[in-house]
C-alpha cells in the first residue's frame, strides 16, 4: 500500500434476486424442443416456484449451456434416478 492512500470500504449489497418470470417464455425447455440432445445436468444452479405453481430449474448442461428445465418436462424425458436427484433440490427449493 503506498503511503498517504486511502482503503475505501465498499459496502456489502444484497445480490439481485434472480426473476424467472422474466426469462421463462424465452429458455425453458419443453416438448418442442430438441430433447434428444439434452444429456443428464452437470449441476442444478437452482430453481424456484413461480405464480403459476410451476416448478423450475436452472440447470447447466455438460457443455456449460444453462436453461430453464420445467419439472413436469423432468420426469417425462429423464431416467428416474435423475429424477430422484431433481425431488432432493425441490425438497430444499420448497423448505
Amino acid at each position: 500500500m503506498k503511503q498517504g492512500s486511502k482503503h475505501i470500504k465498499i459496502p456489502e449489497k444484497e445480490p439481485k434476486l434472480f426473476t424467472v418470470e422474466k426469462v421463462l417464455k424465452k429458455r425453458i425447455r419443453n416438448g418442442k424442443t430438441k430433447t434428444e440432445e439434452l444429456k443428464e445436468p452437470d449441476f442444478i444452479i437452482g430453481g424456484t416456484l413461480l405464480k403459476s405453481k410451476k416448478v423450475v430449474l436452472l440447470v447447466k448442461w455438460e457443455d456449460n449451456k444453462i436453461d430453464l428445465v420445467s419439472y413436469d418436462f423432468v420426469k417425462k424425458k429423464w431416467p428416474i434416478k435423475l429424477i430422484e436427484y431433481f425431488e432432493k433440490h425441490l425438497e430444499l427449493i420448497e423448505s
